[in-house]
Parts: structure tokens; sequence; C-alpha cells
């Protein structure tokens, strides 16, 4: 793909999402800001990876600041979530953890309100105590112990030194983070 480019420390990335795609058990964690414009739209090509993803049993988890009604409302506008799927607030989250009921929350789910960066490191432990190989996108220092923890971490070009030196892969694009992703992913 032309202007887009994948930095991966190792080939252990590469290898890693490859197992979890042909075992079924990937799973992408992204932040709303990398799917929604501020308008309330999506980024281009948002809707074709989220239906790559879908297609290949990839399960896509959108993290957002917002409340449970907002992501779920924006995501059904959008198209990219259904009537079946699940959002959760974060405490839902860490109460999992605590409880090691991960296995019955991440059951169709799809989306974690009022989530910021320093509380997806729950998220990554509640989708790998499921068996989920997990590739989480972040780019400030609250998402280093998530890049870290995660099985393939990945950060994006803005991404602080901290996130980068964290994660396994760094993606490079200046138009949209996640064709870089699909790239990844698909090609």
């Amino acid at each position: 793909m032309e202007n887009k480019q994948v930095l991966c420390k190792s080939f252990e990335c590469l290898n890693t999402i490859r197992f979890g795609k042909s075992n079924n058990s990937l799973a992408l964690v992204v932040k709303a800001k990398y799917l929604f414009k501020k308008d309330g739209g999506l980024e281009a090509g948002i809707k074709d990876l989220v239906d790559r993803c879908r297609d290949s049993n990839i399960s896509l988890i959108i993290t957002s600041e917002t409340d449970v009604d907002d992501l779920t409302n924006s995501g059904k506008k959008a198209n990219i979530i259904r009537n079946d799927d699940k959002v959760v607030d974060v405490g839902v989250i860490i109460k999992a953890v605590e409880e090691k009921k991960s296995s019955e929350v991440v059951v169709n789910l799809v989306g974690v309100a009022r989530c910021q960066g320093c509380q997806t490191l729950p998220l990554v432990t509640v989708l790998q105590q499921a068996a989920k190989t997990v590739v989480y996108i972040g780019e400030s220092i609250n998402d280093t112990p998530a890049l870290a923890k995660s099985h393939c971490g990945i950060a994006t070009e803005d991404s602080t030194d901290i996130a980068k030196g964290a994660a396994d892969a760094v993606l490079f694009d200046g138009e949209n983070v996640l064709a870089g992703l699909t790239a990844l992913l698909f090609d």
C-alpha cells in the first residue's frame, strides 16, 4: 500500500496476528477516536475494516471515554454496532478481572465506555483470560501498560516515545491510522 508503513520490531507480532486469526481468537482493541470523525461520521475505510473483521471472526472492541449510551448510539448510527452487540462500562471489565469472570463479559463485546488509557489494562487482562489473542492500539503514556501486556501492542506515529518503546509495532500513516492496521491484518 502506498504511503502506509508498518514498522514491526520483530516477526513475532505478525506471527501473533496470524495465529490469532487462524484460531478465531483475535481481539483488536481500538479507541473510538480512530474510528469516528469529530462530526460523528466514520473515518475513511472503517466500515470496510469492521465488516472484514466480522467476516474473519476478529473481535473489534472500541474503547471510548463517553458513556455506554453515547458509544452505543454512535456505533449504531454508523452501522458498526448491531443490536446483539454488547457495550459495557469499564467498571464491568474491572469487576470481571477481580472476580475472574472474563469469559462471560467478552461474549458479543464490541465496546467499553468511560474507558481512559489508564483503564485499558484490565480490558487486555479480561480478553487474555478469555483466551483471546489481543492486539492493542495506543499512543499515550497511559496506554503503555496495555501495549506491553497485549500479545501485539501497536503504537501510532504520533505516539509518545514511551508508548512506542512498549509497542511491538508502529503504524505510520498520515491520513488514517487504521489503513495501516487493515494492511497489517489483511494484506
